[in-house]
């Protein structure tokens, strides 16, 4: 299905006569007309295996490359507006800085931030060092130095590291209408 879904068409030339195929006719897949990335193509042809044995189960096919990047997947253009709204974050005042902590806690519609702070934590610690950051956020596209600019305004108490809360809290108003949805729900609660 997948196959068929990047290219238009069956994996294998069925004949039209309705007999069983040759074995020549399922020995491969035309793979010049499959049009996805390069992940995707790799995980079709771990799929499309002759031998069932090199064929992932569906547990392995969860956890591969194509699936993990697709559910981590951010664009440059996220990644800056990520940037910018995580470089206002140490010029915003004390309340400020609360009400969006107050918001990431109790949020349950963080997961593009909850996708990208999994992505960009490394080592799975559960936080982000400063080496972690701008290596992540130069893998998005970012250039250097609004790498480690995005980095250090993560770094608001000076300990080198990025709690999931801080970096939620920071990274809020790059959501746009999502967050601004949350302010308003704040308020009517208040």
């Amino acid at each position: 299905i997948i196959f068929e879904l990047f290219s238009g068409r069956p994996p294998f030339r069925t004949p039209s006569n309705g007999k069983a195929p040759t074995a020549d006719a399922l020995s491969s897949p035309n793979w010049t007309v499959f049009k996805a990335s390069s992940q995707a193509l790799l995980f079709c042809i771990k799929l499309l295996s002759v031998k069932q044995s090199q064929r992932p189960t569906a547990s392995e096919s969860l956890n591969d490359v194509w699936f993990q990047m697709a559910m981590t997947s951010i664009t440059t253009e996220e990644t800056l507006a990520l940037c910018r709204s995580v470089q206002q974050w140490p010029h915003r005042t004390p309340s400020q800085r609360a009400l969006c902590l107050l918001l990431a806690i109790g949020c349950t519609s963080l997961k593009p931030i909850a996708a990208i702070f999994s992505r960009f934590d490394a080592d799975h610690s559960g936080s982000l060092d400063m080496k972690e950051i701008v290596v992540a956020l130069m893998s998005c596209g970012i250039d250097e130095e609004t790498a480690e600019e995005t980095a250090r305004a993560l770094d608001v108490n000076k300990d080198g590291v990025c709690e999931y809360l801080e970096f939620s809290a920071a990274a809020l108003s790059s959501q746009g209408e999502a967050f601004q949805a949350l302010l308003r729900q704040q308020f009517k609660s208040l």
